[in-house]
C-alpha cells in the first residue's frame, strides 16, 4: 500500500465517522485536503445550523461541527451563517 493509499483510507474513514456523528450534515473533503460540512435537509430544518463550517483536518472539523450545532453556538472562528 502507498503512502497516497493509505492517506486516502483514512480520509474515507474520518469522513465515515463524521457522519455517523453528526447525520444532519454532508461532509465533504477537497481535492487540497481542506474539510468542510454543510448541513443536509434535516439540518437545514433544524433552524440552529449555520450554512457551512470548514476546517484543516477532521478533528477540527469535529470541533467546529460541535460548537456549531449547540444551542447557544458563539459566532466565532470559521463557522458561517
Amino acid at each position: 500500500m502507498t503512502a497516497d493509499t493509505a492517506d486516502a483510507l483514512d480520509a474515507t474513514l474520518a469522513a465515515d465517522q463524521l457522519r455517523t456523528e453528526f447525520p444532519d450534515w454532508e461532509i465533504i473533503r477537497t481535492d487540497r485536503g481542506h474539510w468542510w460540512a454543510v448541513p443536509n435537509e434535516a439540518g437545514r430544518a433544524s433552524k440552529r445550523a449555520r450554512s457551512s463550517v470548514d476546517a484543516d483536518t477532521p478533528d477540527e472539523l469535529r470541533v467546529a461541527l460541535r460548537e456549531a450545532i449547540r444551542p447557544t453556538a458563539p459566532h466565532h472562528g470559521r463557522c458561517t451563517r
